[in-house]
């Protein structure tokens, strides 16, 4: 077993990918969240995210960050 742990870099870019998972919600008929509601819900947990990632990053045995397409960079 070993952890793998992937980070967006900069953290903020799960606000957009958020985003662009709701609007394929809403785009395939399915009730989503308005952009203000996004950003306001995702924004929450960022300080947790702060908080836990340097000790995620320590602990894992492969890590990679994320650039804003999703893929490492």
């Amino acid at each position: 077993d070993l952890l793998i742990h992937l980070e967006a870099k900069p953290l903020e870019n799960v606000i957009n990918w958020r985003i662009e998972a709701e609007d394929k919600m809403r785009q395939s008929g399915r009730s989503a969240m308005s952009q203000e509601a996004i950003e306001s819900y995702v924004k929450l947990f960022l300080p947790a995210y702060r908080l836990y990632v340097p000790a995620l990053r320590e602990s894992a045995k492969l890590h990679y960050c994320l650039g804003p397409d999703r893929r490492p960079v």
